[in-house]
């Protein structure tokens, strides 16, 4: 259910989704894309991406959303540990 989603969904991420679903159902329709955390089953919080879009009926009312969400966790640690790395380098240098 939509609510189960939710619950999912982690708090600090909630004001991004639901920014992309305004999107997606605004007049510009952009496809939905978004980057968030989820409460994984392990109860640990993963990354994750999703795409998709709204399926419209005749009356322009949504019926479901069609896409897939796919795990990003091991992207997101490789991306920060570059981040970290890079600001260390950046750090030893000012200090030489």
């Amino acid at each position: 259910t939509l609510q189960a989603f939710w619950d999912h969904v982690h708090p600090e991420d909630r004001p991004t989704v639901e920014a992309a679903l305004a999107a997606h159902f605004g007049p510009e329709r952009r496809r939905y894309e978004v980057e968030f955390r989820m409460r994984h089953r392990s109860g640990e919080y993963r990354w994750f991406g999703a795409t998709g879009q709204a399926v419209i009926d005749p009356e322009g009312r949504p019926l479901r959303m069609v896409g897939f969400t796919y795990d990003i966790t091991a992207r997101k640690q490789s991306e920060a540990l570059l981040r970290d790395t890079l600001l260390a380098m950046q750090e030893a240098q000012r200090v030489a």
